[in-house]
């Protein structure tokens, strides 16, 4: 008994099979997915973030530190070496917001 029933049968079988997992995909896993991505390229972001500002911090702590001691430097030297003192001082003023230039 070879008929059109027994070909016709396991086509629509395969094509069901077909569509229901393109929905799955289509409406479960793509939307997850995308999602997911979405999530960890803002937490990429917030990272870079965090570093750049941690980088910002530690630069301003680099000038704070190294400002002090030198005007710490300059003091010390006011009462012995006036001339050293004031050099140290226009090095200072010098440097400006360079924490490189500072050190």
């Amino acid at each position: 008994m070879i008929g059109a029933s027994t070909f016709i049968n396991p086509i629509l079988k395969v094509v069901t099979t077909v569509a229901i997992l393109g929905a799955i995909y289509l409406f479960i896993i793509r939307p997850v997915l995308d999602t997911t991505d979405n999530i960890s390229g803002q937490v990429g972001d917030q990272i870079r973030q965090s570093n750049a500002e941690a980088d910002a911090r530690g630069d301003e702590f680099d000038l704070t530190f190294a400002r002090d001691r030198a005007e710490s430097f300059a003091s010390s030297l006011r009462s012995t070496w006036p001339e050293a003192s004031r050099e140290v001082l226009g090095c200072v003023r010098g440097a400006d917001d360079d924490a490189k230039a500072m050190k």
